[in-house]
């Protein structure tokens, strides 16, 4: 793990949730329809947030739903203006454990 991190350009730089998100819609956009339900897993921190929401709200407009599982406790929520932004492109649910996830899919698919 050590030499990954010694030899990694990108280790410690921070989430890139903006190239990530662009990398998906590079590589899988024709796959993504109004059919698909895009699961994203983070305690939304992220760098160039601004970049990050732009590039949700694009695939929000090609995908049926984005159900956003953040990490972060959900009493840390206000801490984070990246919350709040990528709130209005995602479904977004407190998950920590197997059982946070299980509740939300339970509500999420079984409500439908």
């Amino acid at each position: 793990m050590a030499a990954v991190v010694r030899e990694s350009r990108q280790w410690g730089g921070g989430t890139s949730l903006h190239m990530a998100l662009q990398t998906l819609m590079l590589r899988h956009g024709e796959e993504l329809t109004g059919n698909t339900i895009v699961i994203i897993v983070s305690d939304t921190r992220t760098i160039r947030h601004r970049e990050a929401a732009g590039e949700l709200q694009k695939l929000r407009e090609k995908v049926k739903e984005i159900i956003w599982l953040n990490t972060l406790p959900r009493e840390e929520w206000d801490n984070y203006s990246t919350v709040t932004a990528f709130q209005k492109a995602a479904a977004m649910f407190p998950c920590n454990t197997l059982t946070d996830l299980e509740q939300v899919m339970s509500r999420k698919f079984l409500s439908a």
